[in-house]
């Protein structure tokens, strides 16, 4: 039961890296927003 316990393992740094891009873009998006609100 190794291998599935390395499936399970990279399954949950697959999600943790893809929620942590998910909000690096949200960020992204919220301050080029709050730039362009401020830039005339």
């Amino acid at each position: 039961m190794k291998l599935h316990k390395y499936l399970e393992s990279f399954v949950y740094c697959t999600f943790l890296v893809l929620l942590a891009s998910i909000l690096i873009g949200l960020t992204g998006a919220v301050f080029e927003a709050i730039f362009a609100g401020l830039m005339p």
